[in-house]
């Protein structure tokens, strides 16, 4: 509510003022780009999702099919997190301070660019993996299309 409030220089009050506003500038939904201007409205839509989701996915929107970003969810509320999770937090001084405390551990190994091998559990105890899970699993299923809209979640 706060964000369709400052963007449109509004003062909606309450979640059946937004849902009507917001409810205004629907199409027929035929692809994810249908899905988030149904559900957000076509400013909204070209200044925060068009562009992040062809960052995020190498795609946009309406390369994807609708049900993609139809699981994206949308609070009507002031509530300023992402999920309804009971315990969820920002690290205190932002993810780039925690990462460099993690990699400055004298406990800590980074190995960047470096290809999964199945015997490399035998190199550390605990290993993030931040890779493509296709390659994690030597690609079993072949080259994942992760970033399209073959994904099932």
């Amino acid at each position: 509510m706060d964000t369709v409030n400052k963007f449109f220089n509004i003062d909606l009050e309450n979640e059946e003022e937004l849902k009507i506003f917001l409810k205004s500038r629907i199409k027929k939904i035929k692809n994810s780009e249908d899905v988030i201007i149904s559900k957000f409205g076509e400013e909204l839509y070209e200044t925060f999702v068009k562009n992040y989701t062809k960052k995020q996915w190498d795609k946009y929107p309406h390369e994807l099919k609708k049900e993609v970003l139809e699981r994206l969810p949308v609070r009507y509320d002031k509530n300023p997190f992402y999920f309804n999770d009971s315990f969820q937090e920002m690290p205190k001084k932002g993810f780039t301070k925690m990462f460099k405390k993690m990699v400055g551990n004298k406990n800590t190994t980074l190995k960047l660019n470096f290809p999964y091998k199945k015997g490399m559990k035998k190199i550390a105890k605990k290993i993030i993996w931040t890779g493509r899970i296709d390659e994690y699993f030597n690609y079993k299923l072949g080259n994942l299309e992760y970033r399209g809209d073959k994904i099932c979640i």
